[in-house]
């Protein structure tokens, strides 16, 4: 077999991914992000139950980023048909079922000041509307976890899912098509949460 650019670009990938696996998986930052999670939308939603994956360190992932120094300002759909107006504030780049992914991540325009620090990547897979929600699932990151070799924990064990999915009334963003990653994240938070 002839190795390509392209096959080798994915054979690096791959071993920085072997390599990094067990110094990204946090299984007890995973359980603090579920419980606190579960608090808070059995507060606020009654009556809701939210049921997650299994942590699986295979979906959390070292993602390698570009940040985007002069972002277009982006109007997002949403779930109640209003427009919500964000800026791409980087570009992850990551192998999943060893296929090279690429997902944006957006910061919130104008910045809240309260959230400064807060960027989310908005994301459907080949789950949506199976196992997870249909409109899509969020990961939130902080700005201050963008490493300085241009790296970045991704991690879809906490994957959760907007506010819209447990009640009418709310404005949640509809991820865009750049951020459909077409294979299937079985990890974060199920459709269970909303059915329950």
């Amino acid at each position: 077999m002839k190795i390509t650019p392209r096959i080798l670009l994915l054979l690096v990938f791959w071993m920085i991914n072997i390599q990094n696996i067990s110094a990204q998986f946090q299984p007890d930052s995973i359980q603090v992000f579920q419980q606190k999670y579960i608090h808070e939308i059995s507060e606020k939603f009654p009556g809701s139950h939210p049921v997650f994956f299994e942590a699986d360190p295979k979906f959390s992932i070292v993602a390698d980023f570009r940040l985007v120094k002069k972002s277009k300002i982006v109007e997002f759909p949403t779930s109640s048909n209003k427009l919500k107006t964000y800026t791409v504030y980087a570009i992850l780049t990551f192998m999943m079922d060893h296929k090279l992914k690429k997902l944006k991540v957006y910061q919130m325009y104008p910045v809240n000041q309260s959230y400064q620090y807060h960027v989310f990547v908005p994301f459907i897979d080949e789950t949506s509307g199976h196992e997870t929600y249909g409109g899509g699932r969020y990961l939130d990151l902080d700005i201050r976890d963008f490493r300085a070799d241009n790296k970045i924990v991704l991690d879809f064990n906490k994957a959760y899912n907007p506010y819209c999915a447990f009640s009418d009334g709310y404005n949640c963003p509809i991820p865009p098509d750049d951020n459909h990653l077409g294979v299937a994240v079985l990890a974060g938070e199920k459709y269970d949460s909303i059915k329950n």
